[in-house]
């Protein structure tokens, strides 16, 4: 399982746009993704309702999660792959990063 994260304070800068094509480039590749909106103005999970709703290709999973405890909400949604261990913190190495 991979996790890359595009973060920054800054508004503006891009990271939805690029977290978005992102996705839709992985998903395209035959990878399963999940598109993590943690900003509140929910424009990434906005964009991935629209796919859905006009059956544009490909569809990207996208949850939107905010505020104190985002990291073990992360965890339980994974869904761990070739062997990962749940529960193992040294599979989690940058999930710790994303609590506030």
């Amino acid at each position: 399982m991979s996790i890359v994260l595009f973060g920054g304070e800054k508004g503006g800068t891009g990271k939805t746009t690029l977290a978005t094509n992102m996705a839709a480039m992985l998903a395209l590749q035959g990878k399963d993704v999940l598109l993590l909106d943690t900003d509140r103005q929910g424009t990434a999970s906005f964009g991935a309702t629209v796919r859905e709703d006009t059956k544009i290709e490909p569809r990207i999973a996208c949850v939107q999660k905010i505020g104190k405890g985002l990291a073990s909400q992360v965890r339980d949604m994974a869904v761990p792959s070739h062997g990962c261990d749940r529960q193992s913190e040294s599979n989690w190495p940058n999930i710790k990063y994303l609590d506030p």
